[in-house]
């Protein structure tokens, strides 16, 4: 079987915030790649990007720890962000979200 071809990769910020929850204060740590449909979708994301890190760092602070410690939290995690992204996007889509870093502290 073979795999389709890669989109356009665009690497974006590293972002870190508190975690929602009671108790210690824990932090996260991402850096994500984004795979995108195209040269459109890339200049997309350059023109929204106050935007788009304004809603990813809105997102990621609203999670607890216990949602995203898991396999299964980091890819549901993973669907939210590139959902929330591609709400914005117009001329462009986002195919996927890699994580470049996780970190939780």
């Amino acid at each position: 079987t073979e795999e389709a071809p890669m989109g356009t990769i665009y690497s974006l910020d590293s972002v870190t915030v508190n975690l929602a929850g009671e108790g210690a204060r824990r932090y996260l740590g991402v850096t994500f790649f984004l795979e995108l449909d195209g040269a459109e979708a890339m200049k997309e994301i350059e023109e929204l990007k106050p935007f788009l890190l304004d809603s990813l760092i809105t997102l990621l602070s609203s999670k607890r720890l216990e949602d995203i410690d898991t396999i299964e939290g980091k890819n549901n995690l993973r669907r939210e962000i590139v959902a929330q992204f591609n709400e914005r996007l117009v001329r462009g889509r986002v195919i996927n979200a890699y994580f470049g870093k996780f970190l939780i502290q």
